[in-house]
């Protein structure tokens, strides 16, 4: 205790007033290489006994190190993929080490939460992707180099608009309202999530108005990160508890390592091509249509084309003109295709006390659309201090600032659009009217807002995460962590509509363009983490681990949402909001906190039998009093049965054989606002009247209810049992894993509407209330496998499978099936995402005209089937009851397989990923016979003469059913990315002071394979977006000083 007392005592002096010193010391040299002679770079070379001396090998393999006392020195010597060798001094003042390559796999060190372990002794369903795989796909937001690679995390790119973001699910989706996004977790630090973003009441229609100013993933520079955990199952996530319920993501970035500087350089450069997204009819194939549309509509053959366009001369010159618009080319600017550039620059550097990482980058993104651009920037600073043997401070901090310039986007407007008339004028400028001179005779051009002034939609953000943290080793087993982290998010958005806005969609009934808005949110959120770790061995064949954590965690969101219509200007924009004649305002402002208690056993002997157990006591101030606290416990189990006597005969081929169980409780609270338990809590608005908040009567200010509590809302709970394999073969050239698991979660946390017979109502319209209601399940299996197929001198190939197959089920509802206004359809029995829908036959063909017209129908018409009959007179007309479950748009199969090769200096990587066992929406093909629309080009209608058509024909009558074609398989193959780099020979760089030097291109979405034929030429991620995804060619440059 007098020990530990004198650490903490020299340790506060050190801090405030800096300490001093150094002792005589001997120089040793050494150069340390593999075993064909091959010089290693960046190996580490530590003293055992003092992990403070020590230092990096440069770039010949060489170090020189100061030894107190070189005598009985013992050097240890370690580099990732090879094994850590000690060796002793004795007082050479020369030393030349060899090291051999490690069984990387097993030996790799795993973050688990709040502490490491050996892959070797993980208990628990972990993945990991280290930095090789994270470059090869570069990008500048890291879950897309993730998508494909973890088995089981879906993860889907549903638009390609600048700042859109990919879609996260990890083992499928639990809750029904709650919040389903997996934890993330940066240098140990828990970023915010969604949990207690409320928006304004901004009631735009428009999910991009909701901003969601957590989004931490983008605002990390991708070659900042050293490796990637994901942690699955609940014996793994639950050290995180209430957070972990949906899996957590471990982001771990670059430290500085001892030694000499190292400088990397990044860039690339790329080039999006057209989009993957389906052209509108023009000529010859327009005018077939409509001339089908016109005879199923009319019972005659079109004779003159002037009756086609009723008469409209304008709608007539344009067409004897042959005045044909392509409106997505337009949309793009007539093949214009869009860029990105980013410029990387980071250095590593350090001292036996003190090492540091930093990083600079520079993205700027021109979008498809000319008026969208992007400009972000990243600073990482990485600094960690040793003080003493038993004694390290660090400081880590990532700021991020970001400009977007987006629209609205026009592709799917666009598609529907009367593809003749002129979308210039003689000056080249775009026309309001691109046909016609009014709403009477013409139609608006989809791209009238791109005219100077009439629409603005920009946003700047500010990201500012600094970390701090103070950890001593007061005794030889001992280690405590003190770790305060914090968030700051600033968010601004200024949008106008102008006087010839053809958005027009001002948030409230009554306002009208012209009309300016801002939108600005601050958060700040800061969790401080205390952490005891003890590590012991007994006996060799003992060893136990110990962990103890306090975690406190605050937050606070602030908002604030003005609006002013009638200004005078449009070239004011959202400037000079007092400009204006009418104005609304809303604020809202609200905090949590949550503190937690958790602790960890780790338990392994002979490195044969392993345990661990957890648990973790929650509390949110959120949740209803009595019910704010929870425990979420663990328990896991491993045997590694290939370390077993009678498994020896084995070996030979039998590298690794564990087997895994674990069972945990993890709860969730997210998806609730701060105040959601809260009864009498009261909203503010203007302009009230008896028909509700947003209708247009005078008056002042009006006070209404705005929510209802419940008392005993408490943790939504799952429960997960889960069972793993490991399994090497043939040296481990041959290793992979097998997962099955099966969640039931209970207590859903929903927000449901009160019966109207409790007579509790807001402002003219019913209330809601957080309630705990029903059971979901999630079941599934996981299997990954990593193959060096070929491993040579010159040349090596290896390949890596991940499949997954998972399905959810709501298992109970109070009262059965129910639908929710804001969610839509629930069912006992099915998918949480199900699709009600009418189920699609196929088309009525002319021999069936008989059957069709007892369900009101003709040949041409879509055939469904049908659930309730009416009987009215043998007659049943398609109506809502025909509605069914007819899939989930949750894919059962989700898979990536990709393929490395190397060969002497160049490299190629080929990167499949699939979705199988889901329906997608694809609802562009109306069947309308208006000639102020259009179709998409290649839509394969039905016509007497082509009877297997997918979709029914044009212009026949109103048809409730027509909408079962819209959804379809939405199974897909895809080469996610192809690269193909080259790295220069050293003894040319060199000579330029360069270290390394590599070149490479890759392709991204170069080819699709689509189950439906009606898919083809889109892409399945994105295909109810009304923003495409795009082919896109990516040109880089690596280099190394």
């Amino acid at each position: 205790m007098k020990k530990f007392s004198y650490r903490c005592i020299v340790l506060l002096i050190f801090l405030v007033a800096g300490f001093a010193g150094a002792a005589h010391a001997q120089l040793v040299r050494g150069i340390v290489s593999e075993a064909d002679g091959e010089p290693i770079i960046g190996a580490t070379v530590v003293l055992t006994d003092n992990t403070s001396v020590g230092t990096i090998t440069g770039l010949d393999g060489s170090f020189s190190l100061e030894l107190p006392d070189a005598q009985n020195a013992v050097l240890s010597v370690s580099y990732v993929g090879f094994q850590t060798k000690e060796v002793p001094v004795n007082n050479q003042r020369s030393l030349v080490i060899v090291l051999e390559v490690a069984d990387i796999s097993l030996d790799e060190v795993v973050f688990i939460g709040y502490g490491t372990v050996k892959r070797r002794d993980l208990t628990g369903a972990v993945s990991s992707i280290g930095p090789k795989e994270i470059v090869l796909a570069p990008t500048n937001n890291i879950m897309e180099a993730l998508q494909g690679r973890i088995a089981g995390l879906d993860i889907t790119t549903p638009s390609g608009a600048i700042g859109s973001n990919p879609s996260v699910a990890l083992r499928g989706v639990r809750s029904i309202y709650g919040n389903n996004d997996p934890l993330l977790v940066i240098d140990g630090v828990i970023m915010p999530t969604s949990t207690i973003v409320e928006d304004l009441v901004v009631n735009t229609g428009d999910n991009s108005t909701n901003m969601n100013v957590t989004n931490y993933l983008n605002q990390l520079n991708p070659a900042d990160i050293e490796s990637i955990d994901v942690l699955k199952d609940a014996a793994s996530t639950a050290i995180y508890g209430s957070a972990g319920a949906n899996g957590v993501i471990l982001i771990t970035t670059r430290k500085g390592q001892a030694g000499d500087a190292i400088v990397n350089f990044d860039s690339y450069f790329s080039l999006k091509g057209t989009p993957l997204f389906k052209h509108g009819m023009q000529g010859e194939e327009w005018l077939q249509y409509y001339k089908t549309a016109y005879k199923n509509a009319n019972g005659a053959d079109l004779i003159d084309i002037s009756t086609l366009f009723g008469g409209n001369t304008y709608y007539l010159d344009a067409y004897n003109k042959g005045k044909w618009i392509d409106w997505v080319d337009e949309a793009v600017s007539n093949g214009r295709r869009a860029t990105t550039q980013k410029y990387s620059l980071s250095v590593s550097a350090g001292g036996p006390k003190s090492q540091v990482y930093s990083s600079l980058s520079y993205t700027t993104e021109q979008g498809l659309m000319s008026i969208e651009s992007s400009d972000q920037v990243v600073f990482r600073l990485n600094i960690d201090q040793n003080l003493f043997s038993w004694a390290k401070v660090g400081f880590f901090t990532n700021s991020t600032f970001q400009m977007n310039n987006t629209c609205s986007p026009v592709f799917q407007s666009s598609v529907g659009r009367l593809p003749l008339g002129d979308v210039y004028d003689e000056y080249g400028n775009l026309n309001y009217y691109y046909i016609g001179t009014d709403a009477g005779n013409g139609q608006l051009s989809p791209l009238a807002d791109w005219r100077k002034d009439q629409y603005a939609n920009e946003q700047k953000s500010v990201y500012v995460q600094p970390t701090a943290y103070l950890q001593i080793k007061p005794f030889k087993d001992l280690i405590f962590k003190s770790q305060l982290g914090g968030s700051h998010a600033n968010v601004e958005r200024g949008r106008y509509y102008g006087s010839q806005s053809i958005t027009q969609s001002p948030h409230y009934v009554g306002y009208v363009a012209p009309y300016a808005e801002i939108y600005q949110q601050n958060e700040w959120s800061y969790i401080w983490d205390n952490i005891l770790t003890y590590d012991k061995v007994f006996n060799e064949d003992h060893s136990i681990t110990l962990t103890g954590l306090s975690s406190w965690n605050y937050r606070q969101i602030s908002d604030l949402y003005t609006g002013s219509m009638g200004q005078e200007l449009d070239a004011w924009l959202f400037y000079r909001m007092a400009a204006g004649n009418a104005f609304y305002a809303n604020s809202n402002y609200k905090q949590t906190q949550q503190m937690s208690y958790a602790g960890r056993a780790n338990y392994s002997y002979k490195g044969k039998y392993l345990a661990t157990a957890s648990v973790r006591y929650d509390g949110v101030s959120w949740l209803s009093e009595g019910r704010k606290w929870d425990y979420f416990p663990s328990m896991a189990l491993a045997w590694r049965i290939s370390d077993e006597a009678f498994m020896e005969d084995m070996e030979d081929w039998l590298s690794n054989l564990k087997l895994r169980l674990s069972y945990g409780k993890t709860g969730n609270a997210g998806g609730m606002t701060a105040y959601s338990t809260a009864s009498g809590m009261f909203k503010y608005a203007q302009n009230i009247s008896v028909d509700g908040p947003n209708s247009p009567a005078a008056g002042g200010m009006t006070q209404y209810t705005g929510t209802y509590g419940n008392a005993g809302i408490g943790w939504e709970k799952s429960y997960t049992w889960n069972v793993g394999l490991d399994f090497g073969l043939f040296g481990n050239r041959l290793e992979g894993s097998f997962e099955w698991y099966d969640t039931r979660t209970k207590d859903l946390l929903y927000m449901r509407a009160m019966p109207v017979t409790t007579g509790i109502t807001g402002w003219g319209w019913t209330l809601a209330t957080w309630q705990n209601l029903g059971e979901t399940m999630n079941t599934g299996w996981e299997f990954s496998l990593n193959s060096r197929n070929i491993v040579r001198k010159d040349f090596n190939w290896t390949t890596s499978l991940d499949l997954a197959w998972q399905k959810d089920q709501i298992l109970s509802l109070p009262g059965g099936d129910f639908r929710d206004n804001k969610l839509g359809w629930f069912f006992e029995g099915e998918s949480i995402n199900s699709v009600y829908a009418y189920k699609y036959l196929g088309i009525w063909q002319q021999d069936e005209a008989a059957e069709a017209q007892t369900y009101g129908c003709e040949p041409g018409a879509v055939k469904i089937e049908t659930v309730e009959q009416d009987g009215d007179g043998g007659v049943h007309i398609y109506n809502a009851n025909d509605m069914q479950v007819i899939g989930s748009y949750i894919p059962r199969v989700t898979a990536g397989l990709n393929n490395a090769f190397n060969y002497k200096n160049i490299d190629l990587s080929v990167y499949l990923m699939g979705r199988f066992g889901h329906l997608v929406e694809y609802s562009y093909y109306s069947g309308s016979a208006s000639v102020t629309g259009n179709q998409p080009s290649g839509v394969d209608y039905w016509t007497p003469d082509n009877t297997d058509a997918y979709y029914f024909a044009p212009g026949l009558n109103y048809n409730p059913a027509a909408s079962a074609a819209h959804f379809m398989d939405g199974d897909f193959i895809k080469v996610k990315n192809v690269t193909l780099g080259y790295t220069l020979p050293s003894s040319l760089t060199k000579k330029a002071l360069i270290n390394r030097m590599r070149i490479y291109a890759t392709a991204y979405n170069p080819a699709v394979w689509t189950k439906s034929k009606q898919l083809k030429g889109i892409d399945p991620e994105s295909s109810s977006s009304r923003y495409p995804l795009y082919k896109q060619f990516v040109f880089g440059l690596n280099l190394t000083f």
